[in-house]
Order: C-alpha cells, then structure tokens, then sequence
C-alpha cells in the first residue's frame, strides 16, 4: 500500500513539473534530475537565469 501512495505522490510531483519545464522549451526528462537533493537547487538556478527557448524572438 505504500507503494502504491509513493507512485502517486511521485506522479503528481512529476506531471505538473513536466508540463512547466516542456512549456518553457526544455525537455521533461529534466524534471528526473529533481530527485537528486544537491542538483535540484542547481537546476532551479539554471533555469531561472537561462535564456528559455520559448521565448527566444524570432526574425520577422
């Protein structure tokens, strides 16, 4: 039984972080990287300072 509440608890964590990070131009799988404690700040980080794909003007 607590596995099965893990997975949902994993799959609501996931999902909505995934859909948030492939709408800003970047891959979901990048959303597997918030597992690791020490890489999550990083990531956070990087995204907040990079330059978003998404939003990346185009030439007219």
């Amino acid at each position: 039984m607590g596995m099965v509440v893990a997975v949902i608890v994993a799959l609501g964590w996931f999902v909505p972080a995934g859909r948030i990070v492939s709408k800003a131009g970047y891959s979901p799988w990048w959303c597997v990287v918030l597992v690791i404690p020490a890489a999550n700040v990083i990531l956070y980080w990087a995204f907040a300072f990079a330059q978003w794909p998404n939003l990346k003007s185009t030439p007219a």
